[in-house]
């Protein structure tokens, strides 16, 4: 791989992960309030946490 590979890789595997966690908090919060049960908020957040 070239710099502008490496650099675009790099990138990538750090913005991913972060974009992926932050879609799966807003999952989780819709369906909590579709379900209506409060719950407790770190459960599901906990399995996610890699």
């Amino acid at each position: 791989m070239n710099f502008v590979e490496r650099i675009l890789f790099a990138i990538t595997c750090l913005v991913v992960p972060i974009l992926w966690g932050l879609l799966v908090n807003r999952i989780f919060d819709a369906w909590r309030a579709r379900d209506g049960q409060p719950g407790p908020e770190e459960t599901p957040r906990q399995d996610f946490q890699i």
